[in-house]
């Protein structure tokens, strides 16, 4: 039995259809840029814990090139992470926003919206009644599809009073 080789014009084909798949997957892949926090805020950067129900409310925005994949903002003190802030990005819980200690419980406190190229959020953080006298900075933790990692100092504070 003979081995018979494709035409000249099916290999060029092949070969040409070949480079330009891995071109694409060579562009796709070649972003370094991790994905960026345009904005993060909140209502009050000074919460007093004697509140009856001490909260307060969040909003920001994320972009990237590739899709943000994982997202969260932790309130650290102390090299501890005491408050965090989730973005559900897949799953049964996407577009969806959870606050809440890290030691404790988390209740989807809120939303997000647009894509995973550009997405806001917002939410309300409600504090545990026996939530301790606390400061903390809050840091943006972030990953995109192709790996890229940042960690962000976002230059927000929160102030717990007792």
């Amino acid at each position: 039995m003979r081995l018979r080789l494709p035409s000249r014009r099916k290999l060029f084909r092949y070969g040409a259809t070949t480079l330009v798949a891995l071109l694409a997957v060579g562009f796709f892949f070649s972003d370094r840029d991790p994905p960026e926090l345009l904005s993060f805020e909140l209502n009050r950067t000074s919460v007093s814990a004697q509140d009856p129900a001490p909260q307060l409310s969040f909003t920001g925005r994320i972009t990237d090139v590739r899709g943000v994949t994982e997202a969260e903002l932790q309130c650290r003190s102390d090299d501890q992470s005491r408050l965090l802030i989730y973005i559900a990005m897949a799953g049964g819980d996407r577009n969806r926003v959870s606050f809440g200690e890290v030691s404790g419980s988390f209740g989807w406190a809120g939303r997000w919206s647009g894509t995973s190229y550009d997405l806001s959020f917002e939410g309300l953080g409600k504090l545990p009644p026996d939530i301790k006298p606390t400061s903390c900075r809050w840091f943006a933790k972030l990953s995109d599809l192709v790996g890229n990692e940042a960690f962000i100092d976002t230059g927000v504070t929160l102030e717990i009073r007792s």
